[in-house]
């Protein structure tokens, strides 16, 4: 059964129980970045080619390869239409530009690590991780970001438990969140 049938027939998961999550999901996280990178700091699927992502692409398309992070968070930017009133942009604009700007490693990442995908036993061990679609090659707080993009993710204890995973990077989920806040349209 996966984690949302489990919270279907058994409730919300203890926080004894969110924490045995976070370390497992952690273990797997460990498991995957340490496969090294094929192509070097490239952006894109395990096998090289464009990013097929829904979260990304929300009007279809290829997205990608990119040569580098730098690469991919302009395009990622640019992709996207803020409409951010005059009175904030400034300092919106400087906190997304701020915690984009550190230099971030490549690794892989599963691309849907929620819930939904995580097959668990009656006692909550995870027995196995499916749909693999999104896997790909990219920043390393990427898997966080995309993880609690769902709403009911963002504000359930998913968020919780997938932040004691990635700890350290509060500034790039604000900066996602924000980019969702004020996104109208893709370009």
């Amino acid at each position: 059964m996966s984690l949302l049938d489990y919270q279907a027939q058994f409730g919300r998961p203890s926080e004894e129980q969110q924490n045995a999550l976070a370390h497992q999901v952690k273990r797997i996280s460990e498991e995957l970045r340490r496969v090294r990178p094929l192509r070097g700091r490239k952006i894109c699927r395990f096998d090289g080619s464009a990013l097929d992502d829904p979260r990304i692409q929300l009007l279809g398309g290829s997205f990608g390869p990119f040569e580098s992070v730098e690469d991919f968070q302009d395009a990622l930017l640019g992709y996207s239409v803020l409409e951010i009133p005059e009175d904030e942009k400034e300092p919106v604009m400087d906190r997304i530009t701020r915690a984009f700007s550190s230099p971030r490693a490549v690794v892989l990442t599963h691309g849907d690590l929620t819930p939904a995908n995580i097959l668990v036993d009656k006692d909550l061990k995870i027995t196995g991780v499916i749909d693999w679609a999104t896997a790909s090659w990219m920043p390393d707080y990427w898997e966080l970001i995309k993880s609690i993009f769902l709403l009911q993710y963002r504000r359930g204890y998913w968020r919780k438990v997938m932040e004691q995973v990635y700890p350290g990077y509060g500034d790039v989920v604000e900066a996602d969140q924000l980019i969702q806040k004020y996104r109208r349209v893709y370009t």
